[in-house]
């Protein structure tokens, strides 16, 4: 059955039994009554009551879906403190497994969002993408739907509902929950009732992506294409690798198996690294990237194709070769290229048992993509914990060598900086800590002296990382740096740039006092937090924030960056 033919039997459905409403309405909405039913909903099942604890013990174990969003997070973290609040006894939450059927501890388990429970995924099966649903069942509490935004609207109507009067009750040594309906919320208003490629319902296609060593990131983006196709049509497509049989209607992501992507991207007209694009060939849809760093480029593009599609008809996709667009990448001018990159601390997860999530996989893949895109000649990093000294050096290190990876005390040194081996020569290097008593190893300055091969100029660079929330300590942390910036040039008589974090704006007091007791200026102008700070020896030629749609799965920064002449005799 097709997504747009479901939402209007549900919805009719809905009509129906607001009709025949005896006033023992379910879930309350905002403005609506207790004894109403919320617009738009279809209430199911008989009412039932269980227990949420007895003898001081939670019934439940609150269960998370491995890839999930803030929104999700959030949702489940709310729903544990009230649950806690009502019974006095905590609810742990716990991420989605293996052990479907097998709750920890003989508890049962409240499953929230698009988990791999197999009752969660039946029931999913006849739902459209923005589509929820609230059930209890004998063992399980169950907040259904594809998207997240969705299910935590599901779960804040649930604690509304847990704090209307006669719903929880404390009975013996247990906290009893009365349920009275599960509740289905139906969603038709999307912008097109069906979308069609060649006049064939995309409903009747999948998505692949290619197998190998960048399988995580290429499955992530084709998430990211089943959820474009859903927002915009109901329709939940499947996602699948190319080790699939292969069926007649395929969305291909990327350089898969099948004999339409062979043939795109061999022989002399190969897709180059950073060119994206779609095509169409035959009953396949061809989403066409040369890398990852392209990768995300060509499903926005996807997703304006179909923003833009006349009645949900994809036809104005080319189906010839694919009109190809490649990423822009300034061409270096200047003499040195410098960049500042904090690529954010590891997700939980890294370095625990080999398991790294696919959202890492990604970020791995794109930082490393980025840098040798880009080829900045010397680039300050932050947050470069534990999980990704493991991770990067064996991606960059045959261009790259790093500075201070590692502290004198043997701890991992947040804030390295990279040069590449091919134009600089290490001269000398180390670090000081601008945060005493120190409590984070980011709070450090990593300072470096390197000499051109070509031209024996000698430069240096440092890279920081102050303080995210106490604007008294960035002031301190300012005059540190500020007094070692100093320092270091009289020791070498040789200018510096300084690069990094510094959390403050050229408004900040912090930001200024750097400034005047350094004797740096802000070359890279980028008004965020991430500067980089050059002697008067250098001048900019060019500068920017790469913004390139798919640095936003890597970090929550951007990557900035300026290209300098270095005056002569000032070396």
């Amino acid at each position: 059955m097709r997504p747009c033919k479901q939402s209007v039997i549900l919805l009719l459905l809905a009509a129906l039994f607001l009709c025949a409403c005896n006033g023992q309405g379910g879930l309350p909405s905002g403005s609506s009554s207790e004894s109403g039913t919320e617009a738009g909903t279809v209430e199911s099942g008989t009412p039932k009551t269980v227990s949420l604890a007895t003898n001081r013990v939670a019934a439940y174990q609150l269960i998370l879906p491995t890839e999930r969003s803030d929104i999700l997070s959030a949702a489940a973290d709310a729903l544990s403190k009230k649950l806690t609040a009502l019974t006095g006894v905590p609810f742990r939450i716990l991420e989605d497994d293996t052990r479907d059927g097998l709750p920890v501890d003989g508890a049962g388990e409240i499953v929230i969002g698009n988990c791999r429970r197999t009752e969660t995924q039946e029931r999913l099966r006849g739902m459209t993408y923005r589509d929820s649903a609230t059930v209890v069942t004998d063992a399980n509490i169950l907040f259904i739907g594809y998207e997240d935004a969705r299910v935590s609207d599901a779960v804040h109507r649930f604690i509304a509902y847990l704090e209307q009067p006669g719903h929880i009750e404390a009975k013996g040594n247990a906290v009893l929950l009365h349920w009275k309906r599960d509740v289905t919320t139906p969603y038709t208003a999307y912008l097109f009732a069906d979308l069609t490629l060649g006049g064939t319902s995309i409903s009747e296609y999948r998505i692949v992506y290619p197998t190998g060593e960048d399988s995580a990131a290429y499955r992530f983006s084709a998430m990211e294409i089943r959820n474009s196709i859903g927002k915009r049509c109901g329709a939940v497509l499947p996602a699948v690798t190319d080790t699939e049989p292969e069926q007649p209607y395929e969305i291909l992501v990327g350089k898969t198996s099948r004999q339409e992507s062979l043939a795109l991207y061999q022989g002399t007209s190969a897709v180059a690294g950073l060119e994206y694009g779609l095509s169409v060939s035959g009953t396949k849809l061809l989403v066409v990237s040369g890398g990852l760093f392209s990768l995300s480029s060509a499903v926005r593009m996807l997703d304006s194709q179909i923003a833009l599609s006349e009645n949900g008809a994809l036809d104005g996709i080319s189906r010839e070769r694919a009109t190809l667009v490649k990423s822009p990448i300034p061409k270096a001018q200047g003499d040195y290229r410098f960049m500042t990159y904090n690529i954010l601390v590891e997700y939980p997860g890294w370095g625990s048992g080999g398991v790294i999530p696919a959202e890492v996989e990604i970020r791995r893949e794109i930082v490393s993509e980025m840098i040798l895109r880009y080829r900045p000649d010397v680039a300050a990093l932050e947050e470069v914990f534990e999980a990704w000294d493991r991770q990067l050096p064996p991606l960059i290190e045959g261009e790259y060598a790093y500075v201070c990876q590692t502290r004198k005390d043997g701890k991992c040194n947040r804030n390295p900086l990279i040069y590449r081996k091919d134009r600089l020569t290490l001269i000398d290097s180390g670090y000081v800590d601008i945060e005493n008593p120190l409590t984070r190893v980011c709070r450090c300055v990593t300072w470096a002296v390197f000499e051109d091969i070509r031209t024996g100029a000698r430069f240096g660079a440092m890279s920081t990382h102050w303080d995210p929330h106490d604007a008294g300590k960035r002031l301190k942390q300012a005059e540190t740096m500020a007094a070692l910036s100093r320092s270091l040039e009289e020791q070498y008589r040789i200018p510096f740039v300084a690069m990094g974090d510094f959390n403050s704006k050229p408004s900040d007091a912090e930001f200024r006092a750097f400034m005047t007791g350094s004797g740096l200026a802000d070359l890279s102008g980028a008004g965020g937090y991430d500067h980089i700070f050059c002697n008067p020896a250098f001048s900019v030629v060019a500068k920017g924030v790469e913004k390139n749609n798919c640095v936003q799965y890597a970090s929550d920064h951007y990557p900035v960056w300026v290209d300098v002449t270095l005056r002569k005799g000032q070396e």
